[in-house]
């Protein structure tokens, strides 16, 4: 077999330290340790990963603690699974494996877990091209094992599953594969595509969580837009929920969305969010235009979390009084918008044309202009706390919304006009 002891030198110096922190400590307890998967793909495909995933010939549990003993950090482990986590002080995160063998009760059953090797491990995994394991034992540092031809298939650039049942074991291996064919442009084997059409039937039994978590990966990928058309190409949204929406409009408003994100302006996440707002996003600007009815429908098959919901549910709302009447005020628009999540409010701006200009009058100017009144300058006055209190800094701040009143003075003015209608 080859040996990629060289092609490990691409990792970062830190990564490099971590793995021979674990060579030594798995040498120490008799086990053998394996850098595996996704990381080894990427390192042949010539940009390295940050992941470091290890399959352990032993005990990872037992590993994780020797590794917290020797150089600290903490560990978190899964004894159903026989994994651990170890978490250096200061460095990324390192998932320890025991290796394992795995059935299925029956199709999108969760894996039943019983030790086996290195082989064994190999072997569960859902693609040959990630199926690579890398020995971290001094004697064969650096040594290949490729039972499933997986080098062949990067070179050749391919998705194959490993067997024929294997979509059906494990359907989100559909949303994967879609997911590495248009990350490597790799296209998925004529072969697997038959696999594929059958397995659709079993995505109904799969939980929100696993399905919502495969979308949630697509929609953190740079390529996520292609990724979601080549599932509608696969006919795997009716399988998913049926009232899921694409045409090439979708595309190219997501196609859009990735090339220039939202102005800070708008009072979103800031670019430096990262994924989880990319992610947000991209839902919005897909499902916002069902109704009500329909999200509520998706949302019982996916699960989603309260933030998303609540934005796709205030976003279709008001998109659908579009369009909005003409000669609305500026403070009208506040009111309506004021407990509408800002990323709903973009949303629409992006939707409607007709409601774009107000949306964005209201980001940029209208949401940031308040009134120097407050509860306490009411107090003040010998105002009783009360409704009065409400009614009259709502009027003073619709005055200032809407052109009526410019300055501290007239704000003044027209509040002890106020104080005799209000009480």
């Amino acid at each position: 077999m080859p040996n990629l002891a060289e092609k490990l030198q691409q990792l970062t110096p830190q990564q490099q330290t971590l793995l021979q922190l674990v060579a030594e400590s798995a040498t120490q307890l008799g086990f053998s340790a394996y850098l595996v998967g996704g990381i080894v793909r990427d390192l042949l495909l010539g940009h390295p990963g940050s992941d470091l995933d290890i399959v352990v010939t032993g005990n990872a549990i037992k590993l994780a603690h020797q590794l917290v003993s020797a150089h600290g950090g903490e560990a978190v482990t899964h004894k159903a699974f026989g994994t651990a986590t170890w978490q250096p002080a200061n460095a990324a995160t390192i998932d320890l494996i025991t290796a394992r063998h795995e059935t299925y009760a029956h199709p999108a059953a969760l894996p039943t877990v019983t030790p086996g090797s290195l082989a064994d491990d190999l072997a569960r995994r859902d693609f040959s091209i990630n199926t690579l394991a890398v020995s971290l034992a001094p004697g064969d540092f650096g040594k290949l094992h490729d039972p499933s031809n997986g080098q062949d298939d990067i070179q050749a650039g391919i998705i194959r599953a490993l067997h024929p049942q294997s979509y059906i074991d494990d359907p989100t291996r559909i949303f994967r594969a879609v997911r590495y064919e248009q990350r490597y442009n790799f296209p998925i084997a004529p072969a697997d595509l038959e696999l594929i059409q059958p397995a659709r039937a079993y995505i109904h039994q799969l939980s929100a969580e696993r399905l919502r978590h495969e979308l949630d990966m697509i929609l953190a990928e740079p390529r996520a837009p292609a990724m979601l058309e080549r599932l509608w190409q696969l006919g795997i949204f009716d399988f998913v929920v049926d009232v899921l929406p694409w045409d090439a409009g979708i595309r190219s408003r997501l196609d859009s969305a990735l090339r220039q994100l939202p102005s800070p302006q708008w009072g979103l996440l800031p670019p430096e969010a990262g994924l989880p707002f990319q992610r947000d996003l991209l839902y919005a600007l897909w499902l916002t235009p069902l109704s009500i009815p329909a999200i509520e429908k998706v949302h019982k098959r996916l699960n989603f979390p309260l933030a998303i919901l609540n934005t796709l549910r205030a976003g279709s709302s008001l998109l659908a009084e579009s369009p909005p009447p003409t000669g609305i005020k500026p403070s009208a628009w506040v009111e309506r918008l004021e407990h509408v999540p800002p990323l709903a409010i973009y949303t629409v701006s992006v939707l409607s044309p007709n409601h774009a200009g107000p949306l964005w009058q209201y980001a940029t100017q209208w949401r940031h202009m308040h009134i120097a009144t407050t509860g306490d300058t009411l107090k003040a006055l010998g105002l009783r706390p009360g409704p009065a209190y409400q009614k009259i800094l709502k009027h003073l701040r619709a005055a200032l919304l809407d052109g009526e009143i410019y300055t501290r003075e007239e704000e003044k003015a027209l509040l002890q006009s106020l104080i005799p209608r209000y009480t």
